[in-house]
């Protein structure tokens, strides 16, 4: 059973939790990015703020059905 106290000694954790930082943090600053060129092509927050929603509404959408397809399968038996 692993504890708090050594979950940095568990083999592949630390790489796993940059990765999963990095990857959110990326996601992040992309969103915020194409929200901030969307404004400054139409000088429309109204625009930038619909394209920003509709990203992320497409990108939770299709989160659910990968969760799906990740929930089907045994991970013990595919590695």
């Amino acid at each position: 059973m692993v504890t708090s106290s050594n979950f940095f000694q568990v083999w592949g954790y630390p790489s796993w939790l940059v990765s999963a930082f990095s990857e959110r943090y990326a996601g992040a600053i992309s969103t915020f990015a194409i929200t901030l060129l969307a404004f400054d092509l139409t000088n429309s927050a109204t625009a930038a703020g619909t394209l920003g929603a509709t990203r992320m509404l497409i990108a939770y959408g299709l989160a659910i059905f990968g969760g799906v397809v990740v929930d089907a399968y045994d991970r013990r038996r595919c590695a």
